[in-house]
């Protein structure tokens, strides 16, 4: 259990310091995104999701519901601010909707960290490693949708607020750890947040058009289909 809360900090920490750097200008950036799609793609079709079967099986029908409404709910906050927030005043709201959405998400995914890690150590890590590195670009992807300058642009400069805020998955991964969850509550948790990773993966990881490198999204599918399909195996 030691083992969920250093991983549910190491998110946290990259969350905090995710608004210190920048690799905008960086020669490497196209290759770096698109591998961290592919990781990312891979993990949710090749392991999350088929995993969501193997919960309670009164759950199994209804299961994938939850992963449409964390999809769902995470792309119509957006598509609210867009349309009902006063012209000017878009880049604000939408600052403070990723950072309270993101909260929310790395609160759950705490959770869900700990229970994968009761499972199986394996599961928790696989589950860490795109979650981590997702965090660790979360701010280039909020400059990258919106619009904002990486360069000139803070998500949050008050430190205590990005502290507090960046601590998402160390909270909820301390209300497991102290709490014994109804397992049916986990599984339906792990629906939310595979539909939210998958919309996050989607809308702000995956290169669009003529951005990314390919090479990059192949190695990302490749490197984390040899992991999960060696852990089948062992």
């Amino acid at each position: 259990m030691v083992l969920s809360l250093l991983l549910s900090a190491g998110i946290a920490i990259a969350k905090y310091f995710s608004g210190n750097f920048s690799i905008e200008s960086s020669k490497y950036k196209a290759y770096l995104i698109s591998f961290v799609a592919g990781i990312s793609v891979t993990y949710i079709f090749l392991h999350l999701l088929p995993n969501l079967q193997n919960g309670d099986s009164d759950l199994i029908k209804s299961l994938f519901i939850f992963v449409l409404i964390g999809f769902v709910v995470f792309h119509l906050t957006e598509k609210f601010i867009y349309r009902y927030v006063g012209k000017g005043k878009v880049s604000e709201d939408l600052k403070l909707n990723h950072s309270l959405g993101l909260f929310l998400y790395e609160f759950s995914i705490g959770i869900v960290l700990v229970q994968f890690t009761r499972v199986n150590v394996i599961e928790g890590f696989l589950f860490f490693v795109p979650v981590f590195l997702h965090t660790a670009l979360s701010n280039l992807s909020l400059h990258k949708i919106h619009g904002l300058n990486p360069e000139k642009e803070q998500i949050l400069e008050n430190k205590t607020i990005r502290m507090i805020l960046s601590g998402g998955a160390v909270y909820g991964a301390l209300i497991a750890f102290f709490y014994n969850l109804n397992l049916r509550f986990s599984y339906i948790l792990t629906g939310l947040v595979a539909g939210i990773l998958l919309y996050v993966v989607i809308r702000e990881m995956i290169p669009k058009e003529k951005e990314g490198n390919p090479i990059g999204f192949v190695l990302g599918v490749v490197f984390y289909s040899l992991l999960i399909f060696a852990t089948w195996i062992f």
